[in-house]
C-alpha cells in the first residue's frame, strides 16, 4: 500500500508522535510511506522520506492509495486537493474535541470560527478517524463515515538519554520532596494550575512541569502568588520527556479536555502512578483500579487523589501497565488503521458505525 501523511511540522508533539508511530510501523511492515509537512520544526524521527511542501510544486497525491492528514492546515489542504483525486482516498484523524481544544488554547471566538471551518473541511474526507469513542460520539452526526482507532504508544525509557543537568536538578529536589510531574503543550485546558493551587497544603510535594505554551507565564505567576516557586520547577520543551518519568513519584494529568492522553499512557508504561481528572476520555481509557481520579476544580478531591495514588502506587501502577500494554500499543493501532484503509479502498459505501479499537 502506498500512503502519504500530511502534517503541520515534524515537531515532537502529540498528533505528530501518533503519525510518526503509524508511519514507522507501516514502513517496517513493507508499505511505502511518504511524509509531507508545512513548517520546518523538527524533533520527531521518521523512518521514511520526509518532504517540505511547496505550494508552487505540489506533489501528485493521486498516485497514493491513501492520503492521510493530521490537524487544521493539512486537513484544509487535503479537502481542497481531494476534488482532483481519481484513485486516492482521503483520511483525517481528529486528535481532540475541536471546539474545546481551540477555546482552551486560544479563546471562544477563535473556537467558534475555526471549528466551523475545520469541520467543513473534514466533511469532505472519505473517512474521519476518532482517537477515542468519546470523540466519535461527539462527531458521529457530523460526518458520513467516522470510526475509532485508539492511539498506540511504545516508549523505550532510558534515563541515560536524558540531560544530565535536568537529572541532577530532579534528583536534588527529590531528596527534599516527593515529585508530581507533568509534560504537555502548556495551555489553560491542561489544568496544571490546579496542582499548583494544592501545593501550599501539600508541603512535602514539589511539581515538575516540562513544556512550552501560552499558559507558562501564568503558571509561574500562580506559583509565586502561592509562595511555592521553590517547589515548582519549569523545564522547556524536551525531546522524549518520558525519559524523566522514573524520577516522578506521581504523574498528573489534570486536563479539562483531551482527545486521548498519550502522556497518561506513557506514564502507565513507565509504571508511574497517575492522578487524572474525572473526564469522559480518561474514564474510557482507564478504571479506578488503574488510576486515581479527581473532580475538576475540587481541591479536596485532588488532594485525596494524590494521597490515594501515593498509598496504592504499586497496585495502580501494575494495573495501568497491564491495560496500556494490552490495549494501547503501536501494533494494535496500526492493525486498526490498516483494516480501515483496506475497507476504504475496497468499499466506497462504508457504514458510519464501524467500530475499530
Amino acid at each position: 500500500m502506498k500512503i502519504a501523511y500530511i502534517l503541520p511540522s515534524l515537531v515532537n508533539k502529540g498528533p505528530i508522535i501518533v503519525a510518526q508511530n503509524l508511519a514507522n510501523e507501516l514502513c517496517a511492515r513493507g508499505h511505502h510511506v511518504d511524509v509531507y509537512y508545512f513548517d520546518e520544526k523538527y524533533g520527531a524521527h521518521f523512518n521514511c522520506p520526509t518532504k517540505k511542501l511547496d505550494k508552487k510544486r505540489m506533489p501528485d497525491f493521486d498516485t497514493y492509495d491513501i492520503v492521510h492528514s493530521h490537524m487544521y492546515r493539512p486537513d484544509k489542504l487535503l479537502s481542497k486537493i481531494k476534488r482532483s483525486f481519481i484513485h486516492a482516498k482521503a483520511v483525517s484523524t481528529i486528535h481532540a474535541h475541536i471546539e474545546k481544544d481551540l477555546a482552551y488554547s486560544y479563546n471562544k471566538l477563535v473556537s467558534f470560527i475555526f471549528s466551523l471551518l475545520w469541520i467543513r473541511y473534514l466533511k469532505k474526507m472519505d473517512m474521519v478517524v476518532a482517537i477515542s469513542h468519546f470523540i466519535e460520539k461527539t462527531y458521529i452526526h457530523k460526518f458520513k463515515c467516522i470510526s475509532t482507532v485508539y492511539n498506540g504508544v511504545d516508549v523505550d525509557i532510558n534515563t541515560k538519554c536524558a540531560e544530565n543537568k535536568i537529572i541532577e536538578k530532579l534528583t536534588q529536589i527529590n531528596n527534599l520532596y516527593k515529585i508530581i510531574g507533568s509534560y504537555a503543550s502548556l495551555s489553560f485546558g491542561k489544568g496544571l494550575h490546579q496542582v499548583i493551587n494544592i501545593l501550599p497544603e501539600k508541603k512535602d510535594w514539589a511539581m515538575v512541569i516540562i513544556g512550552e505554551g501560552r499558559e507558562k507565564a501564568n503558571l509561574k505567576k500562580l506559583a509565586a502568588k502561592n509562595n511555592v516557586s521553590d517547589r515548582v520547577l519549569f523545564f522547556p520543551y524536551l525531546i522524549n520527556p518520558y525519559n524523566y518519568l522514573p524520577l516522578f513519584d506521581i504523574y498528573a494529568m489534570p486536563s479539562y479536555s483531551e482527545g486521548f492522553g498519550l502522556a497518561l499512557v506513557e506514564a502507565a508504561l513507565a509504571k508511574v502512578p497517575v492522578v487524572c481528572s474525572d473526564i469522559a476520555i480518561f474514564r474510557e481509557l482507564f478504571s479506578e483500579e488503574e488510576v486515581a481520579f479527581f473532580t475538576l476544580d475540587d481541591m479536596t478531591s485532588l488532594s485525596n487523589a494524590i494521597d490515594a495514588a501515593c498509598a496504592n502506587r504499586k497496585r495502580l501502577a501494575e494495573n495501568a501497565y497491564k491495560k496500556a500494554t494490552s490495549d494501547y500499543t503501536i501494533h494494535a493501532m496500526v492493525d486498526g488503521y490498516l483494516h480501515l484503509y483496506k475497507r476504504i479502498l475496497n468499499d466506497n459505501s462504508i457504514n458510519r458505525n464501524i467500530q475499530l479499537s
